[in-house]
């Protein structure tokens, strides 16, 4: 059949902060890697831009083009693609959907011969909206559904002849078997930087080693406030869509489990690990008899874009050491790696220097100290 496959780029991207088709992805960029991935199964590829020109940068081969209608979503990327190619039918993969099955894709194509549209049917009745075919026939009903201001793919689909394929047969045949799980991954798409940062552990760019995620410690004087600075900067770093990890360091024994609980009960009759989950919540309680080094306890958190720890002021960590006019105001941290104060008054140094009743002046250091961390790991960055 006579089915082009088209590379849909023109989202806003909003929640990863950054153009997703120019993210850096193994050595090329994400647009580049799709269209290398389709290309030996797809004899022609589009794809579906704002504005061609931002792309002038990259290795582009393939034509693109741009939408004719603006911020109306996808239905505008599909009503242009489908009013300029030559192919009676488009196969649509979004371009944050890095691993979408070349041979699955192809399969959808042929089933797609009898339909104006076809989509997968997932086992769970989910429907895969962008991975889909479009019968150039459909155009004049997507136009129909624009001109009606009725932007949700959902609308075409109520009009025309669709198809749905089960995801049990698109993927499992020639013999070969897709578990759910790998069904799954074909269709995971990436929304955030933490979407992102797992695709590329997926193929090996980014090692899951939580020494690839940075760290920085807050230490001062006991009861100068650093438990609740570290508190407002938590609430102000989430707001810039951070995942965060903390440690905080205990001088003394503490008691997090309660007795007389299930869980108490398996760890006082020996459990050397226990573990408590709940649909939003998961801890785990861990008997040793020496303490973790710094490095063992930050292998114990992952999947964050930030790990903050409290304490640690005789660490070689990256620092900030707090200081109270009238109660700390001599440093005590080792000075290794000290990245400035935060303090009430003013302290002779070439270090920075943040109020500590102004938590917001240290986020934006704190989003580029993350940034040039994560470009040594290729990452993209927060805005």
């Amino acid at each position: 059949m006579n089915c082009a496959l088209v590379i849909l780029c023109g989202g806003k991207s909003s929640r990863m902060g950054s153009d997703k088709a120019h993210l850096p992805f193994g050595d090329k960029s994400l647009v580049e890697y799709m269209i290398d991935r389709f290309s030996p199964t797809f004899d022609r590829i589009y794809l579906s831009v704002k504005d061609k020109n931002n792309y002038e940068t990259l290795n582009i081969q393939v034509p693109m083009i741009e939408d004719q209608i603006v911020d109306c979503g996808p239905i505008g990327g599909i009503y242009s693609i489908l009013s300029s190619i030559e192919e009676d039918y488009a196969l649509f993969v979004s371009v944050d959907t890095p691993f979408a099955d070349p041979k699955a894709a192809k399969r959808m194509a042929e089933f797609s011969v009898d339909y104006e549209v076809s989509l997968v049917r997932r086992a769970s009745q989910k429907i895969e909206s962008l991975f889909s075919v479009y019968a150039k026939s459909a155009l004049p009903k997507v136009k129909q559904c624009i001109d009606e201001h009725r932007y949700a793919l959902k609308a075409i689909h109520e009009i025309t002849n669709t198809g749905y394929l089960d995801d049990s047969k698109l993927f499992n045949s020639d013999n070969n078997f897709f578990s759910d799980a790998d069904i799954e991954t074909c269709f995971f798409n990436m929304n955030t930087r933490q979407d992102y940062y797992s695709a590329l552990r997926r193929i090996n760019i980014l090692p899951a080693s939580l020494h690839n995620i940075p760290v920085l410690a807050f230490s001062a004087k006991s009861g100068t406030g650093k438990t609740t600075y570290i508190e407002q900067l938590i609430g102000l770093l989430k707001k810039k869509g951070l995942k965060l990890g903390v440690i905080k360091h205990d001088a003394h024994k503490f008691e997090i489990d309660k007795p007389g609980k299930d869980s108490y009960r398996f760890t006082a009759a020996g459990a050397d690990k226990v573990l408590i989950t709940s649909q939003t919540k998961t801890a785990m309680v861990e008997l040793h008899k020496e303490s973790y080094s710094f490095d063992e306890m930050i292998q114990k958190i992952d999947k964050v874009d930030l790990i903050i720890t409290e304490g640690y002021k005789h660490g070689e960590q990256k620092k900030f050491e707090l200081l109270r006019k009238g109660y700390s105001e001599t440093p005590l941290a080792n000075p290794v790696n000290l990245l400035g104060y935060v303090s009430d008054f003013d302290i002779k140094t070439d270090l920075p220097v943040f109020n500590i009743n102004k938590p917001e002046e240290i986020v934006p250091f704190i989003v580029d100290y993350i940034n040039n961390y994560s470009a040594s790991s290729k990452s993209d960055q927060i805005r």
